[in-house]
C-alpha cells in the first residue's frame, strides 16, 4: 500500500511536468503503482482478519462521507493552489505575501471550533454537513469575479468564509461517518477517510494544473 499510495502521488504531482504519459517515466510509475495498489486490495479483501478493513467503503454512511470527503480534498487543496498560483502570476505577490492571505483559512477555525463542538450535540450531523458544503460552495463562487484589482481585504473575507465551512466538514464528517461503527474499526475508518482526502486533494491539483493551466510547468 505505502510504495503503491507514493508513486500514484508522484504520478500526480509529476504527471503535468512530464507531459503524463508521453514520458515513459511516468507509465512506469503508474504500472508499478497500479499493480501494488491492485494486489493490496487483493490481499486486504481476500484475507480474513485485514491490516486495512477496506470492506468500511461498503457500509453507506461511511461511503458517503469517503465519497464527500474526496470532494472535500479536491476542493480544499484546489483552491488553496489556484489562489497561490493566481496571486503568483497576476499581482506577483512573494511568498510571505501569498502566506498572510492564506492564513485566513486556518486562523478563523480557532475561534469558530467552540461553536462547532457546541453545535454537534444539539444539530443533526447532516444538517451541519449541508451548512459548511453550501458555505463551501458560496466561498468558490464569491473568487469567481478575481482580477488583477482584486486585493487583500476581499480574499481575506473569502478565506474566513472557507475556514468556517471547512471546520465544519473536518469535525462533522469523520464523526458521522463512525457513529454507527463498531469501536474496534475506528482507527481504520478515521485512516481511510483521511487518506481518501489527502488523495482526493493529489487528484485536484493534478487536474488543475493540467486542465485550467495547460501550459504550467512547476520548476523541476
Amino acid at each position: 500500500m505505502a510504495v503503491g499510495l507514493f508513486l500514484f502521488i508522484m504520478v500526480l504531482e509529476g504527471g503535468n511536468r512530464h507531459d503524463w504519459f508521453t514520458s515513459d517515466y511516468i507509465t512506469r510509475l503508474s504500472m508499478i503503482s497500479g499493480f501494488c495498489l491492485i494486489v493490496f486490495v487483493a490481499i486486504q479483501l481476500l484475507r480474513k482478519g485485514p491490516y486495512i478493513n477496506l470492506r468500511l467503503y461498503g457500509r453507506r454512511n461511511f461511503g458517503i462521507c469517503c465519497l464527500l470527503y474526496f470532494g472535500f480534498g479536491i476542493g480544499v487543496f484546489g483552491t488553496v493552489f489556484i489562489i497561490a498560483l493566481y496571486l503568483i502570476q497576476v499581482p506577483q505577490y512573494t511568498a510571505t505575501q501569498v502566506s498572510t492571505v492564506i492564513m485566513w483559512i486556518d486562523i478563523p477555525q480557532i475561534v469558530a471550533a467552540p461553536l462547532v463542538l457546541w453545535l454537534l450535540p444539539r444539530v443533526d450531523a447532516r444538517l451541519l454537513m449541508g451548512i459548511g458544503c453550501l458555505l463551501f460552495s458560496v466561498s468558490c463562487f464569491l473568487n469567481v469575479n478575481m482580477s488583477f484589482d482584486t486585493g487583500y481585504w476581499e480574499l481575506m473575507f473569502v478565506n474566513i468564509v472557507r475556514a468556517v465551512c471547512q471546520l465544519f466538514l473536518m469535525v462533522v464528517v469523520p464523526i458521522f461517518a463512525t457513529s454507527l461503527m463498531e469501536a474496534s474499526n475506528h482507527r481504520t475508518a478515521s485512516a481511510i477517510l483521511n487518506m481518501t482526502r489527502d488523495i482526493g486533494g493529489a487528484v485536484g491539483i493534478a487536474c488543475l494544473s493540467t486542465g485550467i493551466f495547460p501550459t504550467l510547468r512547476l520548476p523541476r
